[in-house]
């Protein structure tokens, strides 16, 4: 055996191709009884023959023993659709499952199995596929017993399997009895290990050391074989046809001969496959083609897998001779392994390709914020990254980014001298870097005859709180106002603009470009120019919350929890808030719809109440401040379902009733650059359609809510 054929029997071995396991019991045909063993082949090693089990133990009960003189044959691996079929059962294949003689596994579109036997042949079994273990049984007579199933030769009746046999090997004789002097050298004892295949129109038989696949024809159960390796023999009707390496030969029906040894197609090649892509964690397109050498084939057999021995595989099947990719579809993050043999126009299957390797590594954008920078992180294996030309290293952490800044990623398999097509670049935009984080400080102004003017800062840093140097800054002046070229303090994060503006202007501000995506904005406190010699007071420092308006329309959303006070029980729920708010000269008036829902647990009744309140308050504190006390009136609307219950369980028929209550409330609210975090305490009476009872919650009480506002 050639060195190239060792090396394509070993890929085969390791897991790729569909084959077909050995048995050294071979019978006449499907079904027929089968000769005695020793006409046949030589027997199979005891280790083949399982152990007997002791009669009390309930496993040996369960599991049906192997029979003797047979290797017992496993379900190594599935992939897709696979099915067991028995004389009285079908299930799904189950991987490690001990598969009887006379049992089928079929395989659907897309799918595909490894069956290994206990004497090392592996049968692989392809897409579409039935392939009966050890022969099919006979049919079950319509009366009588059924029929003794004598397990003889494996049986392929439709699809396509790869049959590996190992080569024969050395067993040493038995050793000597004791006190016995031993044989001063054993003589080797080699076993049998061809394979024998039997289709609806002849049989295959595969030699030790060799592979060979082996397609079936549905309806008219024409045989091809291609044998890559070794030596098999054809069988049908006339002279049995002998196989060489890289050879094929067809059976067409029951009166056909074989016919004479055809050349196999050559193995393609394939090119231009990455072996490094990067997603953000979406199937991504995977380049690479692959062709062969000569003759244009019929067709294509492709194989992918994650694995490099074929063994988890992915897709299996046949493709139109036009389609060349190595991925017909986007792929998602992971390893794939992609294989490639050739169809000639008789239909013989090539030897396989050298297979092709990729990884699409996923790469995770971190976004940043409560106090940590934006980040990008790239899962992978064997990959080595670096950001804007720093040194590779070895993934695994995430590396930090600078806000509003583009990035330049690139990853490779190797942190030193990777291959072009073992690398690969990812950019991040500057909106995909993480926010900035800006603070706006005010100078005093000063005035001249022509115009007002103040210094004005801005700080700039990540969202941990590193300044943020190097940026590109753009500021101008809004509401009349203008701005100087903004100059950075160097190394600080500080960038430094001079505003300008007619006297007794007002309503000015300031908008930032920064690095031409993010976006700032702020409001500069009105100043007036001195009059008299009256000193001109310092003006107070700009937040960042913008000025109030005189009507704004709100909208919050709050929990609640309410105490019945008459009944002691608790309850709970939520409401929302909508209305308006109107500025005064010293505080606001505010008002807004409350719908709601409470719960009170049974005690023993348990109550569902659906209200509307219609809150009249008053804020005491000017708009601009930061935080404001308020207090109001809540006039409520009460629709009440109400039911016995015991243990949590209703045992009594429920009743509605409305009601009307009178509520007063206490309450604060902190407020942000856009809305308020506002908490609340009240008491509710109920005035009209309360009735004495003990069971159910009268709904008088005290409450409490916190929540959260916006304003437009």
């Amino acid at each position: 055996m050639t060195c190239s054929r060792m090396l394509f029997l070993g890929v085969l071995i390791g897991g790729g191709s569909l084959t077909i396991s050995s048995q050294p019991i071979h019978a006449q045909a499907a079904g027929a009884p089968a000769k005695a063993p020793a006409a046949k082949a030589a027997p199979a090693p005891k280790a083949a023959t399982p152990a007997k089990a002791p009669a009390a133990a309930p496993a040996a009960a369960a599991t049906p023993a192997y029979p003797a003189g047979v290797p017992e044959a496993k379900l190594r691996t599935t992939h897709h659709q696979v099915e067991v079929v028995s004389s009285n059962e079908r299930h799904g294949a189950r991987k490690d499952e001990v598969i009887m003689p006379g049992t089928r596994v079929d395989s659907a579109a897309g799918s595909g199995a490894e069956v290994s036997f206990l004497d090392g042949t592996r049968v692989f079994i392809g897409e579409n596929t039935s392939f009966s273990v050890y022969g099919v049984p006979p049919p079950a007579p319509a009366k009588g017993p059924a029929k003794k199933f004598t397990p003889g030769n494996n049986t392929i009746t439709v699809g396509e399997i790869t049959v590996v046999v190992p080569a024969n090997a050395a067993v040493l004789g038995a050793p000597a009895a004791p006190g016995k002097k031993p044989a001063a050298k054993p003589a080797p004892v080699k076993v049998s290990r061809t394979a024998t295949i039997v289709t609806p129109v002849g049989k295959v038989t595969v030699n030790p050391g060799s592979a060979a696949r082996i397609s079936v024809e549905p309806k008219t159960g024409a045989t091809r074989v291609s044998l890559y390796d070794g030596a098999a023999v054809l069988a049908g009707k006339g002279k049995p046809i002998n196989l060489a390496a890289n050879q094929s030969s067809t059976i067409a029906n029951v009166t056909a001969p074989p016919t004479a040894a055809q050349p196999l197609p050559a193995a393609p090649s394939i090119t231009g496959v990455p072996g490094l892509v990067l997603s953000t964690g979406g199937p991504v397109e995977v380049k690479g083609t692959y062709s062969v050498a000569g003759t244009p084939p019929a067709g294509w057999q492709v194989q992918v897998a994650q694995d490099a021995a074929f063994e988890s595989i992915l897709r299996a099947g046949r493709v139109a001779s036009t389609e060349t990719r190595v991925m017909t579809s986007p792929m998602g993050p992971g390893e794939y392994y992609v294989r490639v043999s050739a169809i000639n126009a008789e239909g013989a299957v090539g030897p396989w390709s050298a297979p092709a390797h990729v990884q699409v590594a996923r790469v995770v954008l971190w976004p940043g914020g409560e106090g940590k920078r934006a980040a990008i992180q790239v899962d992978g294996k064997g990959v080595f990254c670096g950001l804007d030309g720093a040194e590779l290293q070895a993934v695994g952490q995430p590396m930090p980014l600078q806000p509003a800044r583009e990035h330049a990623l690139r990853c490779a398999t190797a942190q030193s001298g990777a291959k072009a097509e073992d690398s690969s670049d990812f950019k991040i935009s500057a909106t995909q870097s993480g926010p900035v984080v800006a603070k706006l400080d005010v100078g005093a102004p000063a005035f001249n005859a022509q115009e007002g003017q103040r210094e004005v800062r801005l700080q700039l840093s990540d969202a941990a709180g590193s300044p943020i140097s190097g940026a590109t800054v753009v500021a101008e002046g809004t509401g009349g106002a203008r701005a100087d070229a903004v100059r950075e303090l160097p190394g600080t994060g500080t960038y430094v603009t001079t505003a300008h503006w007619p006297p007794g202007k007002t309503g000015l501000g300031l908008r930032y470009a920064i690095n031409g995506v993010e976006n700032y904005e702020s409001a500069l406190p009105d100043a007036m120019p001195p009059t008299g010699k009256d000193e001109p007071k310092d003006e107070p420092a700009s937040t960042d919350r913008p000025p109030a308006k005189s009507f704004a329309v709100e909208f919050g959303l709050m929990p609640l929890a309410h105490v019945d006070i008459p009944r002691g029980v608790f309850a709970v729920g939520g409401a929302l808030e909508i209305g308006g708010r109107l500025k005064l000269p010293s505080g606001a008036f505010a008002f807004s719809l409350r719908p709601q829902y409470e719960y009170f647990a049974p005690a023993p009744g348990a109550s569902h109440i659906v209200g509307g309140g219609l809150l009249l308050a008053y804020r005491f504190r000017s708009l601009d401040a930061p935080w404001a006390p308020y207090i109001g009136v809540l006039p409520q609307f009460l629709a009440e379902y109400s039911f016995l219950a015991r243990d949590g369980v209703q045992i009594q028929d429920g009743s509605w009733m409305s009601q009307v209550g009178l509520g007063g409330l206490l309450g604060a609210e902190i407020r942000l650059r856009r809305g308020s975090v506002f908490m609340e305490a009240g008491y509710r009476h109920i005035i009209w359609g309360r009735t004495e009872r003990t069971d159910y919650a009268s709904l008088n009480g005290i409450f409490g809510n916190m929540g959260y506002r916006v304003n437009f």
